[in-house]
């Protein structure tokens, strides 16, 4: 009965041990995968910003055209126009 005891009791703390080392493997993983969304989050936040730039980038490219066309047509009619 001796022997047998023993190989249980065995049993039991490995079975312990790996649970341990299964939990430890978990936290590593959920820790990991928070990192990883926050990262995702950043890169989604820079692609909106990028977004935005562009955005800008275009409206400023489109009001200097909208200026340069009336330059242009103020001085076809021959007027002046400041700015």
């Amino acid at each position: 009965m001796g022997k047998l005891c023993w190989l249980l009791i065995y049993r039991k703390d490995n079975v312990l041990e790996l649970w341990a080392y299964l939990l430890e493997l978990l936290r590593a993983r959920r820790l990991r995968l928070e990192l990883s969304l926050k990262l995702q989050k950043v890169f989604q936040e820079m692609l909106y910003i990028l977004d935005w730039i562009d955005e800008i980038k275009v409206g400023t490219f489109q009001y200097l055209i909208d200026k340069l066309l009336v330059l242009h047509v103020v001085s076809a009619l021959g007027g002046s126009a400041d700015g």
